[in-house]
């Protein structure tokens, strides 16, 4: 049987591949302390992180740099993550007994190519496996749990009229906020919006529930402390220490209160 032989090397070579990319060096770009108005290094963010008990860091989806600096904190933080968990908005509920029984077997000495990876798990192919094919090969052989952050989508769609009722996620500013990032104008983002806010909630309540420490992988918005899952943790009243770090492109500035560090990644 040659075949066996051709997949064993197939699948050590993904492997020899994965561990270079998250143990690269730091990404280049700037890395800024929004709480100390200053800028750090990448080594500082990293000791400071370590320190949290929920990590959320903030996406765009299909931005290639924005996934080797998630593949490099996530490397440089392994050891000290190894009784905690990873939440991934790309994965929802609907997957996470597959994505559990996977990682169980990868961790108990299973090898398989990223390609196999893909379908063994379930992944959802709405979100390009070449983007997230060499992160989530890494995540599953780590101790760490690796966690669906949304609802099934089925809730979701059930969720056009959600309408969050804490202080901070219920503010009618931040809806009018999100409304206007969707693009729409007289109401006719609601739905949209009300399930956004559901994701959001959903997502602090999968956080607080998640062995800590808990890292979670998803868009800017969703991670905005102004906009997004902190301000459901606030409502919940979540006492843990939360950080936000928002990757950013250098030409397209996020406002500060976003997030306690604007990585600007090159």
């Amino acid at each position: 049987m040659m075949f066996k032989p051709i997949l064993y090397r197939l699948a050590a070579a993904a492997w020899l591949f994965a561990a270079a990319a998250v143990h690269a060096a730091a990404p280049q770009g700037r890395i800024y302390d929004t709480q100390a108005g200053r800028e750090i290094a990448p080594e500082a963010l990293v000791q400071q992180l370590k320190q949290a008990d929920v990590v959320l860091i903030g996406e765009k989806h299909d931005e290639a740099a924005h996934h080797n600096a998630e593949a490099w904190l996530l490397a440089q933080t392994a050891d000290a993550r190894q009784s905690g968990s990873v939440l991934l908005e790309m994965l929802d509920a609907s997957q996470q007994r597959q994505v559990g029984e996977v990682q169980a077997w990868m961790q108990s000495g299973g090898k398989t190519t990223p390609h196999r990876l893909n379908e063994k798990m379930g992944w959802n192919n709405a979100w390009q496996w070449q983007d997230y094919s060499t992160l989530v090969h890494f995540l599953m052989g780590q101790k760490a749990k690796v966690l669906a952050a949304n609802p099934e989508r089925a809730a979701v769609r059930q969720a056009a009229s959600f309408v969050p009722q804490g202080k901070a996620g219920g503010d009618a500013r931040v809806r009018e906020a999100l409304g206007e990032i969707m693009g729409g104008n007289h109401g006719s983002t609601d739905g949209l919006v009300s399930m956004q806010q559901f994701k959001d909630h959903t997502m602090a309540q999968n956080l607080i529930a998640a062995p800590k420490p808990a890292w979670m992988l998803a868009g800017a918005i969703h991670t905005s402390k102004q906009l997004g899952v902190p301000l459901f943790l606030r409502d919940a009243g979540y006492g843990g220490k939360v950080k936000v770090v928002i990757l950013a492109d250098p030409a397209n500035s996020p406002e500060n209160e976003h997030g306690d560090y604007i990585w600007y990644v090159k």
